[in-house]
């Protein structure tokens, strides 16, 4: 977690504040800074438009502090609001692999941007060690440009999405999905608390994992016998408060006695799909077991109908293919993957751009349905969109985009002919452009990038 004074920033694990104690603002984020977009995100979208998004994030809060509103930002103006859910979690990870309980929401109108302090319906009061989830839903935009989060290339924890148009129906990490710099811009804008922690919900998974050792046992016991008959008084509470739910009764008594004595023996340790280098996923492994049997763990709350554990061929070098082995197991002897179900007799090790099927520029255009070309004058708002039809020769995930850029020097002769003047200087172009890079009927996923003239 990054913690962004209102006087001056600082990056740290816990709230650094000892320092500047007169300032009670507080920014809770995750990113390297909140104004900063770099202009790529990953969407789910087709034909301009995007589809029903969600994306969320898990922070980890070490002092009590009441979120007040929050700071995101958001590509193009649309007629569509941005609704969003905030929740005490249960641990770390995956949204859909820990359990949730809402403890407030916000709406906002996208209609300005590029970034937005949207707050909180009512302020939030988060008490110290809490995970706290924010989902963020961009419904589909219709006929309207689309929307998308103003992201970072990097952040400290990852940002996850769903789209069920897109087939991905569970929170998915972006890495997972070939985007780990796509990290949307998200900070809570915050004060230090004053209120009484024991107002706020208790955890509902492993509640009466007192110690934090990951299972109910003896030292939990021994945990509530040493502190019992303590009460806080309305700045803590105290450790061993574990019943009854929803929120204790801010003292150590029997109720607390007995609800570990009644999960006696719980495994609290957090699981999740592990994936064998062949491609074989067995669901409800820990991180340790994965590892004990070669496996790749694929996330806390991960399941194998994730759809994220595949096999296919393997390009270890222009010359040698390797078949059967899942993605994670190529990368490790640094292979280039070929995608889910292929098979070294269907591809080519030796092609220039690291793809399956790739269709490479020629005079025509690009591709064999049309010819994506498009002029421009000196205007850097003419705002021309390009669009291509592409056409996989193979099922599976898509790892890598490839694309041309050109920018031509009219100052030369009218007809360039094919050795014309051609420059390809990024500072030359003026683009948004929108990569569809998964094939599906109406809604595909979709890299959204940007280029701006210098």
């Amino acid at each position: 977690m990054k913690i962004i004074n209102s006087v001056f920033t600082v990056a740290c694990s816990m709230l650094c504040l000892a320092s500047l104690s007169m300032a009670q603002e507080v920014v809770i984020t995750q990113n390297p800074d909140c104004d900063t977009d770099a202009g790529t995100m990953v969407a789910c979208g087709g034909n301009g438009s995007t589809a029903e998004n969600w994306f969320a994030r898990n922070f980890y809060v070490d002092e009590a502090v009441t979120v007040n509103s929050i700071h995101w930002g958001a590509a193009n103006v649309t007629s569509v609001s941005a609704n969003m859910i905030i929740s005490i979690a249960s641990g770390p990870g995956n949204p859909d692999g820990v359990t949730l309980t809402e403890v407030g929401t916000a709406t906002q109108a996208i209609d300005a941007g590029p970034f937005y302090d949207t707050p909180v319906d009512s302020p939030i009061d988060v008490p110290a060690g809490s995970y706290l989830v924010v989902e963020i839903q961009i419904p589909d935009t219709g006929t309207d440009a689309g929307v998308w989060p103003a992201s970072t290339e990097t952040a400290t924890e990852t940002t996850y999405l769903k789209a069920d148009e897109c087939g991905i129906s569970a929170y998915t990490d972006v890495a997972a999905i070939g985007f780990p710099d796509s990290q949307m811009i998200i900070c809570l804008n915050a004060t230090l608390g004053d209120f009484d922690p024991c107002d706020a919900p208790l955890p509902t998974l492993c509640t009466e994992d007192v110690d934090g050792d990951m299972v109910v046992a003896v030292g939990d016991l021994l945990t509530i016998i040493g502190n019992w008959g303590e009460c806080g008084d309305g700045t803590y509470r105290p450790v061993g408060d574990v019943a009854p739910l929803p929120n204790g009764d801010c003292c150590v008594n029997v109720s607390d006695l007995l609800a570990v004595i009644g999960a006696w023996g719980n495994d609290c340790l957090p699981r999740g799909a592990c994936c064998s280098e062949t491609g074989v996923c067995s669901d409800a492994y820990t991180l340790d077991e994965c590892s004990a049997i070669g496996g790749e763990y694929l996330g806390d709350g991960s399941l194998c109908d994730d759809g994220l554990c595949v096999s296919g061929a393997c390009c270890i070098d222009a010359q040698s293919c390797v078949d059967g082995v899942s993605p994670w197991y190529c990368n490790a002897f640094g292979g280039i993957f070929r995608g889910s179900g292929t098979s070294c007799a269907d591809v080519s090790c030796e092609s220039d751009c690291d793809a399956v099927g790739c269709q490479s520029p020629d005079l025509g255009g690009h591709g064999a349905d049309g010819i994506i070309g498009a002029t421009s004058d000196t205007n850097p708002d003419a705002g021309y969109i390009v669009a291509d039809t592409f056409n996989p020769t193979t099922s599976g995930a898509i790892t890598q985009v490839c694309w041309w850029g050109l920018y031509i020097d009219f100052s030369g002769p009218t007809d360039c002919g094919v050795d014309g003047p051609v420059q390809a200087t990024t500072s030359q172009f003026h683009t948004i452009l929108m990569m569809v890079i998964h094939q599906c009927p109406e809604r595909c996923l979709q890299v959204l990038t940007k280029s701006l003239l210098e």
